[in-house]
């Protein structure tokens, strides 16, 4: 058996856990009448989306690392290098943008907000927030040699009245937290 310290950052048991859980929220909270293809941005292992391909939905896999890329192509499955900091493609139009753990990763999270807009009527965001009240967007350095960071070293942390806002600037009118609904609450 291989030691949790030396597996890869998107083999640990804790990360896979974590997907498994925002999945099944995921599954409990979005309005699955609506959505049959699906976007998911900054995919990593794909390990989240994943979980909706075994559901019948339409995905596309879009992460900005080659490494990434690859490995999902090695494992057969479709994927596309982008980074989500540009505009997306036309051909990217689907029902829901998965945002999941890649705005924090961005010195600028409203501009990926604004173009997860441009391709989806509906996105799933899962970040790190502040615990702040107010609007705040901090931003500071990442270690870009890790593959489970940011791609240029900008990163950023935001309150979640900031999130809120961001979201609405972007053209997201009806905003909820699923982790208010959820129970237990995903870690």
């Amino acid at each position: 058996m291989t030691s949790p310290t030396l597996l890869k950052p998107f083999e640990q048991p804790a990360y896979l856990k974590r997907c498994h859980n925002i999945a099944k929220a995921l599954e409990y909270a979005l309005p699955w009448g609506m959505i049959e293809s699906i976007l998911d941005l900054g995919c990593g292992s794909g390990a989240v989306g994943g979980h909706f391909v075994k559901n019948g939905n339409r995905l596309t896999f879009v992460d900005g690392r080659q490494e990434h890329v690859e490995e999902l192509w090695r494992r057969g499955i479709p994927a596309v290098q982008h980074d989500v900091q540009n505009p997306l493609p036309p051909e990217c139009r689907v029902d829901l943008v998965l945002c999941l753990g890649l705005l924090y990763h961005s010195e600028n999270p409203q501009q990926i907000l604004l173009n997860c807009a441009q391709v989806a009527p509906i996105i799933a965001v899962e970040t790190l927030c502040m615990d702040q009240e107010g609007y705040y967007c901090l931003g500071f350095e990442e270690d870009t040699k890790r593959n489970d960071q940011s791609l240029d070293g900008g990163c950023c942390r935001f309150s979640p009245s900031w999130l809120e806002r961001a979201l609405r600037r972007a053209g997201y009118s009806h905003i909820e937290d699923i982790s208010k609904k959820v129970s237990p609450v995903p870690a």
